[in-house]
């Protein structure tokens, strides 16, 4: 939810769907509040970074990649 309003990070959507996306994956029983920040947020972008968010989800879900993927998502420039 940070990145999604931006409150002590700069904002960004992109990975705010992923990291709803990679809580819905990993959520043993049914995380419904993500799934409700996710498809709020969903209505709100472009489709284009939809599909951006769903690559990223792609490599956070990948076994032990979450850290390392987030890490290098977040070193790379923003436009």
């Amino acid at each position: 939810m940070l990145y999604d309003k931006g409150q002590g990070v700069p904002q960004d959507k992109i990975l705010a769907m992923a990291l709803y996306n990679t809580s819905v994956g990993y959520s043993q029983n049914s995380n419904v509040q993500a799934a409700r920040n996710r498809q709020g947020l969903a209505n709100r972008m472009p489709l284009e970074d939809v599909k951006k968010a769903l690559a990223l989800t792609e490599e956070f879900l990948k076994p032990g990649n979450l850290k390392p993927a987030l890490e290098t998502y977040l070193k790379q420039p923003k436009p």
